[in-house]
């Protein structure tokens, strides 16, 4: 609805050039400097995995700089969902926004500039199989990842993947995933919080005061249970993050009708906090029927 509201006031043409502008990122081109290079090793001694990991590619996530005037309308939208309070589209700020927003495009001034930015990641992981549970344990340290302030701007911090697991598995009809993880974030700046990753509030300091360290924990978990010989399967799936109050549900039942047909029902719900992965995708819910056909 809030987005519904800047529509309003801008122009057909001024939507579609901002538009274009955001399918304009720099993506890399095509040649080898610009490949991903990735190496894998693993040792076996009895029943424990060791494996090492090394990966030199690209952020998925591009870093896009906005206009200012862009900036401050993205920053009010937010704000509007956040506070779930509609958004005044008749406030003189906006205005003077929307209008320096066209300004820009009837002048042929760049609105959004993007980028890509190389990753590079060194992880390792351990597999224990105690029968019938496996122990899991992974970790990846990646030097640098784009993420976004609450201001909507792009910074890149060294990132830390840290998972701990369980598997347990029950002959051939029940399976069980459990697992713990954290995500940290280190060498964040005093001056703003991050997007997503802290509650929407201003940030600490407005000065270089010291370095933070942000961490996001969570779970997930999931149980499958198989009869008639494994044709048919129950699924429940689910994941939570400690803090922050994001949570996911996702039941399935697939039937395999025979080695030619695969039938599925199943559903993913979303929820949590407005300024949190649950609110951004909250409204992605969704129920689904599957068909599979192999020959």
């Amino acid at each position: 609805e809030e987005l519904a509201a800047i529509e309003e006031l801008l122009s057909p043409e001024t939507l579609d050039a901002i538009g274009d502008q955001f399918l304009l990122t720099d993506r890399p081109a095509d040649h080898p400097g610009n490949a991903t290079l990735g190496a894998r090793a693993t040792l076996s001694f009895d029943d424990v995995d060791v494996s090492g990991t090394f990966v030199h590619g690209w952020d998925p996530l591009p870093e896009i700089t906005l206009n200012d005037d862009v900036l401050f309308l993205a920053g009010r939208v937010a704000e509007s969902v956040a506070n779930q309070e509609p958004l005044d589209i008749l406030d003189p700020d906006i205005l003077d926004a929307v209008s320096g927003v066209q300004d820009a495009i009837e002048e042929g001034r760049t609105l959004v500039e993007g980028k890509y930015s190389r990753r590079t990641m060194v992880g390792f992981d351990i597999n224990w199989a105690i029968d019938p549970i496996v122990l899991k344990l992974d970790t990846a340290y990646t030097f640098e990842r784009t993420v976004y302030t609450q201001d909507n701007q792009p910074v890149r911090h060294p990132w830390l993947n840290t998972v701990v697991g369980l598997e347990y598995i029950y002959g051939e009809h029940f399976q069980l995933l459990v697992e713990a993880f954290a995500i940290t974030i280190f060498d964040v700046k005093s001056y703003y919080r991050l997007l997503v990753f802290e509650p929407l509030a201003p940030p600490p300091s407005m000065f270089d005061v010291a370095d933070r360290t942000i961490v996001l924990p969570g779970a997930i978990g999931v149980a499958r249970y198989n009869i008639l010989g494994g044709d048919v399967q129950f699924e429940l799936g689910g994941g939570t993050t400690f803090g922050r109050g994001d949570f996911a549900i996702a039941p399935a039942v697939r039937w395999r009708v025979n080695d030619h047909h695969r039938l599925g029902v199943g559903a993913v719900i979303l929820d949590g906090e407005d300024d949190g992965y649950g609110g951004f995708y909250g409204n992605t819910d969704q129920a689904y029927v599957s068909y599979v056909w192999s020959p």
